[in-house]
């Protein structure tokens, strides 16, 4: 019997510590959605007051927002990558745009060294080339004081950046990659 009602209080004060923590809970959610629609209600008269504010505020936030939700990732680059591969497989060598052969054997060649790194940055992506592959371990690989400064290391190996559901210098250097451009400059040597 006795250790029946030990039993019982100890199920009591458990069942009494997760009502007050689903209390506690039930409160600070009132409270949160309390204080988003005061702030709501506060933007909506502010809106009111100065709507061309308020567009300007309205679209950067639908533009950053779209931009966060079309942002391509790295399976996305290598989709592409596949697709624009099978595009210029299609076309026969003689009239391949030197610019677009370079683009993907140079992404290529990135991805089988495994020196391709892929930078997610929430609004775009960019793509840049590792110096080395990261599984080496030599020195000069793994020493902070011998790498460059992030930025720098960026700027000058950058591959691609990705904004909007597209790689710009990639559908860049793909944009004539049916067209010979050596052909017409040979037709313009023979011809004068």
């Amino acid at each position: 019997m006795f250790t029946c009602l030990l039993e019982w209080n100890r199920m009591n004060k458990v069942t009494s510590f997760l009502r007050r923590s689903y209390l506690q809970k039930i409160d600070y959610m009132k409270d949160l959605v309390r204080d988003y629609k005061s702030v709501l209600v506060d933007a909506v008269k502010d809106a009111r007051n100065s709507p061309l504010k308020s567009l300007v505020i309205g679209a950067g936030l639908g533009t950053a927002f779209l931009a966060y939700k079309t942002n391509p990732t790295e399976r996305d680059l290598y989709n592409v990558l596949a697709d624009k591969r099978q595009m210029m497989v299609l076309v026969p060598n003689s009239i391949h745009n030197a610019n677009a052969d370079e683009a993907l054997s140079s992404r290529t060649l990135l991805i089988d060294q495994n020196r391709f790194h892929y930078i997610d940055c929430w609004l775009f992506s960019l793509v840049v080339a590792r110096p080395y592959d990261k599984n080496v371990c030599i020195y000069s690989s793994q020493d902070q004081n011998l790498k460059p400064w992030i930025g720098r290391h960026i700027y000058e190996n950058l591959v691609d950046v990705g904004a909007f559901g597209q790689w710009c210098f990639l559908e860049r250097s793909l944009k004539n990659y049916d067209i010979n451009e050596e052909e017409f400059r040979n037709m313009g040597e023979a011809s004068s």
